[in-house]
């Protein structure tokens, strides 16, 4: 009998032509090893530098990768800008930063960093540093040559920076003639606003300054002149002589010359200014009703060299009869030497009512309502205008030339009238257009 051993094995049988193979195997990759450069920020700016300010700021840069960062040098081409020292050789190791200081004052250029970052052996960092730029200031209003009426005008300034917060800045005004007005501030707009009247009259240059943060001064100039005069809307009765019946309401806000009674006489006369009598400009209101019609009230110049007193006769004299310098009455009540049985407006010099060189026919005053007048006197021309229509517009012969103090007088007799001023405002013409 024949037996068959089998014996197990650790090999396997394989057939023939059948190659012997091991199981496939991922191929093995390397572990990265290359630095890589990392700036931040990419670019440095900064503006607004003040002169001799040393700004400072820092530049960070990064190994992002896996093998040291090894910045070779850093080449700095940028005039204004400085480095602080560094150790070349400069080794960062992967994933860490490092921490340049850079200071500038004022420049451009570029921080060129060589390292071993295969991408980017050379990289270049923008610098630039910019010095603060003064403030812009002009004055928008008044324009060049402008006449600055009595009460003054608005001053408007604007200010432009691009820098500082125009809230933080102030306009400083000054004039040619009398030096420091006044500083007003800015707003968010870069509106600067004065409400002036210049403290001497006649022609000058107001020029204005703004200083920013860093002492940067912005500057405008223009040139104006400014009219000569005073104006009432707030009366300071100190500075007025009353006499006769005249007062100031404080109530009605107006001067009262004469009350609605018989026979009595008030004048009102500014004090404080004197003006040239042959070159002014007044405006004023004025109320000649509630009464029984009579008589009128004058715009009188009263000569300061020749007066005596501030009353003359009541009356169809109308307070001013016999007060030396020039008056324009307007007349409601026909006296037998006036040259028109109607309302009327004449020019008179030295109190002379029975001989006007200049008259001419008014409408009814006593209407109970307020009437506006202007007179204008620009030797040897005068003008005289009531509520916008004109009135008397002619040359004339007589003393025009001479200092006075500017008031009103007003007179009754028989017949009665309240004879009530405001809102007065006398120019003496400086400027002329």
């Amino acid at each position: 009998m024949l037996w068959f051993l089998w014996a197990c094995s650790d090999y396997n049988l394989h057939s023939k032509g059948e190659s012997l193979q091991g199981p496939e195997m991922e191929e093995e990759i390397p572990p990265q090893s290359d630095p890589l450069l990392v700036v931040d920020p990419l670019s440095l700016s900064v503006s607004g530098l003040c002169t001799d300010e040393v700004y400072s700021t820092n530049l960070q840069i990064l190994n992002a990768g896996e093998g040291d960062l090894v910045i070779s040098e850093m080449d700095l081409q940028a005039p204004g800008w400085s480095l602080s020292e560094q150790p070349f050789p400069l080794v960062i190791p992967s994933h860490q930063i490092h921490v340049v200081e850079l200071q500038a004052t004022e420049g451009a250029g570029v921080l060129n960093i060589v390292s071993n970052d295969p991408t980017a052996p050379s990289f270049w960092v923008t610098l630039e540093a910019q010095l603060d730029v003064p403030p812009i200031l002009e004055i928008q209003n008044p324009v060049e040559g402008t006449i600055v009426p009595v009460h003054g005008t608005e001053f408007v300034a604007a200010v432009a920076d691009v820098e500082d917060d125009l809230t933080q800045l102030s306009v400083s005004w000054y004039s040619d003639v009398d030096g420091f007005l006044a500083s007003t501030a800015v707003d968010a707009q870069g509106k600067s606003i004065l409400e002036q009247v210049l403290p001497s009259p006649g022609a000058q240059e107001v020029y204005v300054t703004v200083q920013d943060s860093c002492n940067n001064e912005g500057y405008d100039a223009i040139a104006v002149c400014q009219q000569f005069g005073y104006e009432t809307e707030n009366l300071d009765i100190s500075t007025w002589n009353f006499e006769g019946s005249a007062s100031w309401d404080s109530g009605g806000g107006f001067v009262q010359l004469t009350p609605a009674s018989t026979d009595t006489a008030g004048t009102a006369f500014s004090t404080a200014s004197v003006v040239n009598a042959e070159n002014v400009e007044i405006e004023f209101l004025f109320y000649a009703s509630g009464g029984s019609g009579a008589d009128g009230f004058s715009l009188t110049a009263l000569d300061v060299d020749r007066m005596s007193g501030f009353v003359g006769e009541t009356g169809g004299g109308i307070g001013y009869a016999g007060l030396p310098g020039w008056s324009i009455e307007v007349d409601t009540y026909y006296n037998g030497s006036d040259p028109t049985s109607q309302d009327h407006v004449a020019f008179s010099f030295d109190g002379n009512v029975h001989s006007p060189v200049a008259w001419a026919v008014l409408p009814d005053m006593e209407d109970g309502q307020w009437h506006s007048m202007l007179v204008s006197v620009h030797a040897p021309h005068i003008l005289v205008e009531i509520d916008g229509v004109v009135y008397l517009d002619q040359n004339i012969t007589g003393n025009l030339n001479f200092p006075a103090y500017v008031g009103f007088t007003a007179a009754t007799g028989s017949l009665t009238n309240q004879h009530l001023i405001d809102a007065l405002v006398v120019t003496e013409e400086v400027c002329s257009e």
